[in-house]
């Protein structure tokens, strides 16, 4: 009867020990800091244990283990011992079934914050030895980051942009998506047609017509021939660079030199190439090498910082496509 109640104390335990995993650990580590530093006082009291690092769940699992064996040895005592052991672990998937998947109630909170001073007191003990076996191994617990791929970022975004307590701004959130995939988007998403373009050719004289057509349009930099008979590039002019005052022929005022670049290229190398080349435009050419469009350095830097969604991807919320494309998977599957 002793052993009986000495491992039913031990199976309580075990539910102590699982209810302060639940309460130290339901605060990313970072965000128990941040926490502590702007002075809330439960994490101002967890933080110190908690930054011990992987020392403290390695010490909750020892005794969660050592607890249950215990309670098995224990219960051999008056029933078979594959029922002593069915019975432990049927106990201990109920409890972690249940208490992990909860938010800490007020009464872990307490019971986890009265434990602090003996956990930290075994922490402290344990520490040294700790440290000497890892230097002497040569091994240092780093917690893998589960990323592998750029997608995977992608969806470590989409997911924080779910999150109820969430308080990074949607819009930088989606800045960092446009980031991760700047080398996958292709500069024809971004091209605008040399149907819908303004072209001039050198030969015009600047004046009220003239400057009247470039401040009605869109276009902050414009290709110029050499003449209205001829379609040869010389140079593009840029509209800040004339006004009222400004007297002459368009090709007295233009940049001599026109960057190309291929319609499949990346807006990566687009921005490259607009950053070394100090240009505000660049003509865009097929695979055949003849012009289509261009692109201008605004059109460029809005494909980062707009707030319209993304032309060359949509932004799809993949955590909640997540769910279906499991579904799909397994449905495939029978």
């Amino acid at each position: 009867m002793v052993n009986f109640i000495i491992g039913l104390i031990c199976l309580i335990v075990t539910v102590g020990v699982i209810l302060l995993r639940n309460v130290y650990f339901s605060i990313p580590k970072y965000e128990l800091k941040r926490k502590a530093i702007n002075g809330d006082n439960f994490a101002q009291k967890v933080y110190p244990l908690i930054a011990h690092g992987a020392i403290v769940r390695g010490f909750l699992w020892f005794l969660l283990v050592v607890f249950s064996a215990l309670s098995i040895v224990l219960f051999n005592q008056f029933a078979p011992f594959w029922l002593a052991i069915i019975l432990v672990i049927l106990w201990l998937w109920l409890v972690f079934s249940w208490l992990p998947n909860r938010p800490p109630s007020n009464f872990s909170k307490i019971f986890a914050l009265s434990m602090i001073p003996i956990v930290s007191e075994a922490i402290n003990l344990i520490y040294p030895i700790v440290k000497k076996a890892e230097d002497r191994a040569g091994y240092y617990p780093i917690a893998h980051s589960g990323i592998y791929e750029v997608d995977d970022l992608r969806y470590l975004l989409a997911r924080q942009l779910t999150q109820s307590d969430n308080r990074i701004d949607p819009k930088d959130i989606q800045r960092l998506e446009r980031m991760l995939i700047i080398n996958k988007v292709k500069v024809k998403e971004h091209t605008i047609p040399l149907a819908d373009l303004l072209l001039l050719n050198g030969d015009d004289l600047i004046g009220p017509k003239l400057l009247d057509e470039l401040y009605r349009s869109t276009q902050i930099c414009f290709l110029v021939s050499s003449s209205k008979s001829s379609h040869r590039l010389i140079g593009v002019l840029n509209k800040q660079d004339v006004g009222l005052s400004t007297q002459g022929k368009v090709r007295d005022f233009i940049h001599n030199s026109i960057i190309f670049i291929n319609a499949n290229d990346s807006m990566e190398k687009a921005l490259t190439t607009f950053a070394l080349h100090s240009c505000c435009l660049l003509a865009v050419t097929n695979q055949d090498k003849e012009l289509i469009g261009t692109i201008s350095l605004s059109d460029s830097l809005g494909f980062l910082f707009s707030r319209d969604s993304l032309k060359s991807t949509k932004f799809k919320d993949l955590a909640e496509n997540d769910n279906q494309l499991v579904i799909k998977n397994i449905s495939q599957e029978n």
